[in-house]
């Protein structure tokens, strides 16, 4: 996923817009790179994928398709996700668009909510694809 920006910023607020965007996705415990990749290109990826829950904290979720514990996030994480890339993006008045796969989280200025995202949302995360369990007793919530 890329955060475009649709100006060029000064490097100490580039710098600030990473170092804060990391901050809270560290702090709600996904796992993720945060890197400038141009002047007006950020890039938000770990390994091969967006981003993954830190399962030390949170515990595993369950994949419904293969039956196995997984790091995916949950549709509630991933709207947590993007809702942490327009907020932080807000703070900063920044103009950016942002998509994610199917997914538009930002044009400009404007945010896009889950209400926005639910006509969207892939069929493998419908109806408790990927579901939260509990790392103790391996029971799906």
């Amino acid at each position: 996923m890329y955060i475009k920006l649709n100006n060029i910023l000064d490097a100490d607020t580039i710098n600030n817009l990473i170092n804060t965007l990391q901050v809270e996705f560290n702090k709600n415990h996904f796992i993720v790179d945060v890197v400038q990749v141009s002047k007006k290109r950020i890039k938000l990826i770990k390994h091969q994928c967006q981003f993954k829950i830190n399962t030390n904290v949170l515990g595993y979720n369950y994949h419904a398709r293969t039956g196995r514990r997984t790091s995916v996030p949950t549709w509630s994480e991933r709207v947590q996700f993007n809702n942490i890339i327009n907020n932080v993006l807000d703070s900063f008045d920044i103009s950016a668009d942002v998509k994610s796969t199917g997914f538009i989280i930002r044009i400009d200025k404007q945010s896009f909510t889950e209400n926005d995202w639910l006509n969207n949302k892939p069929h493998y995360l419908n109806v408790n694809a990927i579901l939260k369990c509990s790392l103790r007793s391996f029971i799906c919530m």
